[in-house]
């Protein structure tokens, strides 16, 4: 499975566009971070035929070191859980 890097995407989406990699790369920058800074407010971000970016808090709980079966304390944390867009997700399958 082939992976596509920033660069590779930049490059890709200039193509698309005819417009500079420069310009994209700006683009791309402030993307990552409206996005970055709505998902830390607790806000979902919606990418139309793509898919949704939900912010989720994991609850506390027990797990075990796997290492020495010992109980551990797993502290509350803060994730992000992404929904794949109906349209893509048969696209694919």
């Amino acid at each position: 499975m082939k992976t596509l890097n920033k660069a590779e995407l930049i490059e890709a989406v200039a193509a698309d566009c005819d417009e500079s990699k420069a310009l994209v790369e700006k683009v791309l920058n402030s993307f990552t971070n409206v996005v970055g800074y709505s998902l830390c407010n607790g806000v979902t971000v919606t990418l139309h035929k793509i898919g949704k970016l939900k912010p989720i808090e994991r609850a506390a709980r027990t797990g075990r070191n796997p290492k020495t079966g010992e109980e551990i304390a797993i502290p509350v944390s803060k994730s992000v859980k992404f929904s794949l867009a109906k349209d893509l997700k048969n696209g694919l399958n």
